[in-house]
Order: C-alpha cells, then structure tokens, then sequence
C-alpha cells in the first residue's frame, strides 16, 4: 500500500532498574502531544487518526482528522468520535482504519 506506521504519542511511562513499571505520567494535554509529532513529521493533522476511550481524549478527537471511541462507556466520548467501535482484538482497529484510507483515497 505505501503507507507505513511512523511513530506513536503517548504518555510518559516510569522505568525503575531497566524495567517499565505501571505508573504512567499522562499527558497534561494530548493535543499538545500529537500536534508536535504532527509537525515534527510534517503529517497534517487533518490526515491523524486518535484512538481513545477516556474524556481527555475528547480535545483530541476534535482536531485529528479521524477518531475512534474504543471501549468506552461514556456518551460524550462517543458523541465526539467519528466512529465508535468495541472490540477486544486490535486489528479490528487497523482493519476499520485501512478501510477509511482506502474510501478516503478513492474519492480525493
């Protein structure tokens, strides 16, 4: 297809001895996050997928081009996604994302 994975905003995680441990340090604003990454690969925003299941991810889904709502409970988190999906298999993820590549490629 061409496309490829270039990388991945996240949140910071703790290492103790060598050894990633569970406390995670989020992000204080993950549009911050992802739009640096954005300019730092020269990706435009508007062509970014967020995936996120969490009211912080809200913001982020507003200003990426495709969003995904991933096993979240919370209306307003799926009201502000473009697509919702449940599922405990992430490459059904990847299959719904090529898919909106592909239809978004056929009609530009």
């Amino acid at each position: 297809m061409g496309r490829d994975f270039r990388g991945f905003v996240s949140s910071k995680v703790a290492v103790k001895n060598g050894v990633i441990t569970d406390d995670i340090e989020p992000l204080p604003d993950k549009r911050l996050g992802i739009r640096k990454y954005c300019a730092w690969m020269s990706i435009p925003l508007s062509k970014t997928v967020h995936v996120g299941d969490g009211l912080n991810d809200v913001p982020v889904f507003r200003v990426v081009g495709h969003s995904i709502a991933l096993n979240t409970s919370l209306e307003k988190v799926k009201r502000a996604a473009s697509h919702q999906m449940e599922t405990d298999d992430l490459l059904d993820v990847y299959k719904h994302i090529q898919s909106e590549m592909s239809s978004t490629k056929s009609v530009n």
